[in-house]
């Protein structure tokens, strides 16, 4: 299992951001603040947590705590191999 670090997002934005999209993700809809795993190597299974959004595509708050915004965990397939640079083991 290998990591890419809400630091690593950062540092390595737009390389991360082209490979989310590589993959099939949409990048504006991850937060920054949460890890990307990818799981059984890096042709495997990427976890991360994406906003969940409404039907006019606007973030949902978290009705469990209302002054942050609605994520949850979702899966895909790793077609792509994630940026050496971005990712930790």
């Amino acid at each position: 299992m290998s990591t890419i670090t809400p630091h690593a997002i950062a540092a390595h934005r737009t390389a991360v951001c082209d490979w989310a999209r590589a993959n099939g993700l949409d990048p504006d809809v991850i937060p920054e603040y949460t890890s990307i795993v990818l799981e059984d190597g890096e042709q495997g299974i990427i976890r991360y947590r994406a906003f969940v959004l409404d039907a006019h595509g606007r973030k949902q708050q978290d009705p469990v705590a209302p002054h942050q915004v609605l994520t949850e965990e979702r899966t895909a397939p790793c077609v792509v191999p994630p940026p050496a640079e971005a990712v930790s083991a």
